[in-house]
């Protein structure tokens, strides 16, 4: 298994991925841009595309990256995260994204994701900073 950041010549191969992801991540975290944000921003390379790949070129998960500067911090923020099997490739993906960070002179990286990711997202160094609590009104 492997972690690929995808140019944007291949974009439009991997955009099934990313749109399928996006919808799905979007179910439980609205404010997750859409996918056509989302596409537009990877062709703009403002966001990142890395796919978790197995031996057979089947993708396991799929992340899409941004960086911003957040209260004087250069932040690498995962704003979409979504596959399966995720304690088989977190670290993985973590490591890579991490590098891809320090590459970019980022000082922070931010994920966000469901409660119940806390735990390996604790593993992994992270701190929650906050909850966002919502309900319909």
């Amino acid at each position: 298994m492997g972690v690929i950041g995808v140019p944007v010549e291949c974009l439009d191969l991997a955009y099934p991925h990313v749109a399928y992801a996006i919808t799905k991540v979007r179910e439980k975290q609205p404010r997750c841009p859409t996918p056509e944000k989302v596409y537009q921003a990877l062709l703009d390379k403002t966001m990142q595309l890395l796919l978790v790949v197995q031996d057979d070129q089947t993708v396991k998960a799929t992340a899409v990256t941004e960086i911003e500067t957040d209260g004087g911090n250069k932040v690498c923020r995962v704003v979409a995260l979504h596959g399966e099997d995720m304690s088989e490739w977190f670290d993985d993906l973590v490591y890579h994204v991490e590098q891809f960070a320090r590459q970019n002179d980022c000082t922070h990286l931010e994920l966000q994701g469901r409660l119940g990711w806390q735990k390996m997202f604790k593993q992994n160094g992270f701190q929650t900073e906050a909850v966002i609590m919502r309900r319909e009104i």
